[in-house]
């Protein structure tokens, strides 16, 4: 799977404006597999990872003790409203 560096830098161009210094980072590369690669071999996009564990609780997503930190999903529809904005602004100029 293999992120477009444009939607990549304003995903995090959005998500650094709305949730400040230290909201977004870089993370480890997994060899897990993902459909979404196949949606990014015909149009540019980015998937991104959004923190959603609870803080006491640092598991795998995929384990049977993961707990979801419900604020993610405010934070990620936040997040993904500012990209898309700033994915208008660019296409606009």
């Amino acid at each position: 799977m293999v992120n477009d560096a444009l939607a990549i830098d304003l995903v995090a161009e959005a998500g650094q404006e709305l949730l400040g210094e230290g909201g977004v980072t870089t993370t480890y590369r997994s060899l897990g597999s993902e459909d979404f690669a196949v949606y990014l071999e015909h149009v540019p996009g980015a998937l991104i990872r959004l923190g959603a564990a609870l803080p006491d609780r640092k598991v795998d997503l995929h384990s049977a003790s993961f707990d979801i930190d419900e604020a993610a999903i405010e934070t990620g529809t936040r997040v993904g409203a500012g990209s898309l904005l700033k994915l208008l602004e660019a296409a606009n100029g």
